[in-house]
């Protein structure tokens, strides 16, 4: 177990104060923090509380994104992005982007988010 850690059986024993040296196999726990290398702070510490990978990775309030208002535009015959962005007064790259698109490509009849 201890070679898996990288540690060696005798650094353990010399951790230990424990006059025998038997007790140090399996399931031994000593009294004395064990300090692989004196000075050197732990790299990763383990945190107090577990917490859930959706606490962890949670936006907190100050960092979280504001909520655009959008309407809604079915698309008709002859129309661009760039034609319903000018009768709605928004940048037609913002359509493109509120509404996930690719490409500059529409077809008549889908619903469209406009934002404003």
């Amino acid at each position: 177990m201890f070679l898996r850690l990288g540690l060696f059986m005798t650094s353990v024993f010399l951790a230990c104060s424990c006059s025998n040296s038997s007790n140090h196999l399996y399931g031994h726990k000593t009294s004395e923090p064990y300090d692989p290398i004196p000075g050197v702070p732990e790299i990763a510490k383990r945190p107090s509380k577990p917490t859930s990978s959706a606490q962890r990775y949670r936006r907190s309030s100050s960092t979280s994104r504001k909520k655009t208002k959008v309407r809604y535009y079915r698309v008709q015959s002859g129309d661009t992005l760039w034609r319903i962005g000018q009768r709605h007064g928004v940048h037609w790259q913002k359509i493109k982007k509120a509404n996930a698109l690719r490409g500059s490509s529409i077809r008549v009849g889908q619903r469209l988010k406009i934002p404003y």
